[in-house]
């Protein structure tokens, strides 16, 4: 990505968040990032196609934040435990960060109106993380410390525990914000829940 075409994306995502969708003007976006308006339309095609484009960077940075190259090594249950409390800390942190749950908001909106956008957000973020932590999940496998099917399926079961409440309720009520204790909190059911279930099936 070039440095032009970064920064058309983060004009618009701010005129998005700002004004909706149909009261952004490609004009808008064009003043805001410095860049003509044919090098919107060379780089994106069109404000729908904008939209869309921004919706599949937004997943990524949010899965850039999330995840890591570092090499897996587990050994033991508590290395397993140790992990998936980092993943959930980060993701927790990434998703319920103010200007992240306002993009999950736009994203949201946008859905039934432009199919691409939904998509876009859930297969370049929600599912390359299942695969990030079904890696995780391997691993313990391999050394003998589980014994998971299908771990990218196991691996979106935790994430879902891990959103559980907090988020959605930080999703639809814009006056809460959970604090580190309620993140913690979240962190240490989801991996109680989860390795109970995995466990003992």
């Amino acid at each position: 990505m070039t440095k032009s075409s970064e920064r058309i994306l983060m004009a618009a995502a701010e005129q998005f968040l700002a004004h909706g969708y149909d009261a952004t003007r490609l004009d808008e976006i064009v003043s805001h990032a410095r860049v003509s308006k044919t090098a919107i339309y060379k780089f994106y095609g069109g404000k729908r196609e904008l939209f869309i484009a921004l919706a599949e960077y937004l997943s990524n940075q949010l899965l850039a934040q999330t995840t890591n190259d570092k090499p897996v090594r587990i050994s033991t249950l508590a290395d397993l435990e140790k992990i998936l409390g980092n993943v959930g800390r980060d993701y927790l942190n990434c998703a319920l960060s103010h200007d992240n749950l306002a993009k999950f908001r736009m994203t949201l909106a946008m859905a039934n109106r432009v199919e691409e956008v939904a998509q876009k957000f859930y297969y370049s973020g929600h599912v390359e993380l299942c695969k990030y932590v079904a890696r995780y999940l391997d691993a313990a496998n391999e050394a003998n410390i589980t014994s998971i099917n299908r771990t990218p399926r196991a691996a979106a079961h935790y994430l879902a525990l891990l959103r559980s409440e907090v988020h959605l309720r930080a999703v639809f009520d814009i006056s809460y914000h959970p604090d580190e204790e309620e993140k913690a909190e979240a962190i240490e059911e989801a991996i109680k829940l989860f390795l109970h279930g995995y466990l003992t099936d």
